[in-house]
């Protein structure tokens, strides 16, 4: 019974120092990476997503706006990583400049 006694210590004390190890080795720096560099990755997707919206916006208005004079939107390709430059059936180029 002694001897149970023993080992039953032994492992609670490598359990408390297992508890510790891990607090102190993984979620310490994840809280701290939870508090501090997700917010600004989330701020820096959120910023991303509203640029995106603003293309889908301008595009969609001029995608409406040739189908009302009834032209079509014949190219549409990425002049730069900042902006996309599109033209018309009769010739009219444009430009979206995402900033």
């Amino acid at each position: 019974m002694i001897e149970v006694g023993e080992c039953e210590r032994r492992l609670g004390a490598a359990e408390r120092e297992f508890l510790q190890t891990t607090a102190i080795s993984f979620l310490t720096p994840l809280r701290n990476f939870l508090e501090g560099d997700w917010r600004t990755i989330s701020v820096s997707i959120e910023n991303i997503f509203r640029h995106l919206q603003a293309v889908v916006r301008v595009l969609t208005y001029n995608m409406l706006n040739n189908q009302n004079s009834q032209e079509k939107p014949s190219i549409m390709r990425w002049k730069s990583k900042k902006s996309i430059t599109y033209s018309t059936t009769r010739g009219q180029h444009g430009c979206i400049t995402v900033v």
